[in-house]
């Protein structure tokens, strides 16, 4: 099961370096996350705090200030990955070690975004070699726009600012469902947004809504 956890303004630990943590710094970034790096990266802009050096006492000191959601751990040091576990997982909700599933609460995905889509590939740790080269070729489809075209991401977005208004217009969770299937099948919606027109687009969403209440009246 793939599980999406919301991380914007929540602090995440990264501690380690390497390929992963490199990989994880601004992945983790985009998500919104507070990112506290103990340890050494390629990008460290925008950190909400960075600690260089790289120890165990360290990173027991900043998962207990900063009670991380995520801890995630990476050396490529076996025993000093086991020390660095042991030392933040008292205070953190959910430790990741990429190279060793049994100090892991949990198996990250390989992520590519489509605009406002994102996708995830997993082996479930098996291979995480293989869910690199798998979001490779989705990467490439995803820039060159037939993973998903521009009026389906431009959906979206006129979707994702419909949801308060769409919950409020209707109580039942199925009443809702039907209601966004038939939004996303109907083809003047469908053409407004592949036009890119989010306006106009939200305005059919609109009277669409409108119509299906009344039904339910």
């Amino acid at each position: 099961m793939m599980v999406d956890i919301p991380l914007r303004g929540r602090p995440v630990l990264i501690a380690g370096h390497g390929r992963e943590v490199d990989e994880k710094v601004p992945m983790f970034l985009e998500e919104g996350a507070l990112v506290h790096l103990v340890g050494r990266a390629g990008h460290v802009s925008g950190l909400a705090s960075h600690s260089p050096g790289l120890d165990r006492d360290r990173v027991r000191d900043t998962a207990r200030e900063v009670m991380p959601v995520i801890s995630f751990i990476s050396t490529e040091d076996r025993e000093l990955n086991r020390a660095l576990v042991e030392a933040c997982r008292p205070f953190s909700q959910i430790v990741y070690v990429p190279d060793d599933m049994s100090l892991s609460h949990i198996s990250l995905c390989a992520i590519t975004r489509a605009g406002p889509v994102k996708i995830a590939v997993s082996t479930s740790g098996k291979s995480p070699a293989m869910a690199h080269i798998v979001r490779r070729r989705l990467d490439v489809l995803a820039r060159n726009g037939t993973l998903v075209r521009p009026g389906e991401a431009s959906a979206v977005e006129v979707i994702g600012g419909l949801r308060e208004r769409v919950r409020g217009a209707f109580s039942e969770a199925r009443s809702r469902k039907v209601f966004m299937y038939r939004l996303l099948m109907d083809p003047t919606f469908q053409s407004l947004s592949l036009a890119g027109d989010v306006q106009a687009a939200a305005a059919r969403a609109s009277v669409l809504m409108e119509e299906m209440r009344s039904r339910y009246r």
